[in-house]
C-alpha cells in the first residue's frame, strides 16, 4: 500500500466510477480511496480493497481564523465507541479516524456501526499505515 498526502483544497472526485455505497472502484486493478480535511488530502493506493481517513486535528475558527482543536461531542462519541473501548493516544478523535479508514476498507462507510469495533484491536490485528503531523491524523488499511 503507497499512501499520498498532499497539501491543497479537497480534490474534484465527482467522475470517479463508484460502487453502490459510493466506495471509489479499482482502476486497471489498484484499488484507492481518498480522504480529505482541513486543506489536505490523502489517497492510498493499494492491490487490495483499501481504505484512508484524514482528519484535521483543529478547526479554523471563521471570525477569528485561529486554530481551535477538533473534540468529538458527546453524542459522537456515544455513537462510535464500543462499551469500555479507550481512547488512542488519550484522544478519541483517532479512534475516529481508525474506524473511518477500516470502514472505507470495507466499503460500508458508516454502515460499519462504529459501536461493534474497538479502535484499539484494529490497530493490534491489522498494522495499518499511521501518519500525523501537528495539522491532521491519518490512517489507512489494505
Amino acid at each position: 500500500m503507497q499512501v499520498y498526502i498532499y497539501k491543497s483544497d479537497k480534490p474534484n472526485t465527482r467522475s470517479l466510477p463508484r460502487d453502490e455505497n459510493g466506495k471509489p472502484l479499482p482502476i486497471d486493478g489498484k484499488h484507492f480511496n481518498i480522504s480529505h480535511s482541513g486543506g489536505y488530502f490523502a489517497i492510498a493506493i493499494s492491490n487490495h480493497p483499501v481504505g484512508v481517513d484524514l482528519q484535521s486535528k483543529f478547526k479554523l475558527d471563521k471570525k477569528t481564523n485561529q486554530k481551535i482543536p477538533r473534540e468529538l461531542s458527546a453524542r459522537t462519541l456515544q455513537k462510535i465507541l464500543k462499551p469500555g473501548e479507550k481512547p488512542v493516544n488519550n484522544n478519541y478523535l483517532y479512534n475516529f479516524v481508525i474506524k473511518e479508514a477500516y470502514a472505507k476498507k470495507l466499503g460500508s462507510g458508516l454502515g460499519l456501526g462504529f459501536s461493534t469495533v474497538d479502535a484499539n484491536d484494529l490497530l493490534e490485528k491489522y498494522h495499518p499505515y499511521f501518519k500525523e503531523t501537528e495539522d491532521y491524523i491519518c490512517y489507512a488499511f489494505d
